[in-house]
């Protein structure tokens, strides 16, 4: 699958496109030889193709494991990380009263209010990745290492939400576990 920006790609299509045509063009012109060019466009067509597909492909996958409104890994992004990990348990926060805040908010500001919540998490979390598993509830993998300290990350957590998360207005946020 190739890598970069579709203008990217594009452009390199074209420019592709543009000297298997004007080779042949032009040996014919100063050499008043014949080229064959079927076999060269077919080749830089079924290139083209692959590429394009491989991008659709990628673009799929990533909305796929991804909440289309925060961004943050989602549900299937959660089972995929924990699947044969020996152990690993899965921590759930869930936003109380969130479908109030929402209704009241709006869908930018809900969106912002869920990351800044991830962001909270993830600071007490020593980094975990933080999903997004359902519309009010956020999650993380706990590796039986660090279970326990969990705890002590858990009171950590509420003293980091007992400040109001500004999303355009300040919301007061209490999770539960």
């Amino acid at each position: 699958v190739g890598r970069g920006s579709p203008a990217r790609r594009l452009t390199l299509f074209g420019a592709g496109l543009a000297a298997v045509l004007a080779r042949p063009l032009s040996t014919e012109a100063m050499f008043a030889a014949t080229m064959p060019t079927a076999s060269a466009l077919t080749a830089l067509i079924a290139a083209g193709l692959l590429g394009g597909a491989g991008h659709f492909v990628d673009r799929f996958r990533q909305r796929a494991v991804n909440d289309s409104a925060t961004g943050l890994p989602n549900l299937l992004a959660l089972e995929t990380a924990a699947h044969g990990r020996e152990g690993v348990n899965i921590v759930v926060a869930r936003i109380e009263g969130f479908a109030t805040a929402a209704a009241g908010l709006g869908p930018a500001a809900t969106a912002t209010l869920i990351l800044r919540v991830a962001d909270r998490l993830r600071l007490a979390n020593a980094e975990h990745d933080i999903y997004r598993v359902d519309e009010s509830s956020l999650a993380w993998l706990e590796d039986p290492a660090d279970e326990p300290s969990l705890e002590d990350r858990i009171d950590a957590i509420a003293t980091v939400m007992r400040q109001p998360i500004d999303c355009g207005r300040p919301i007061d946020v209490l999770l539960t576990f």
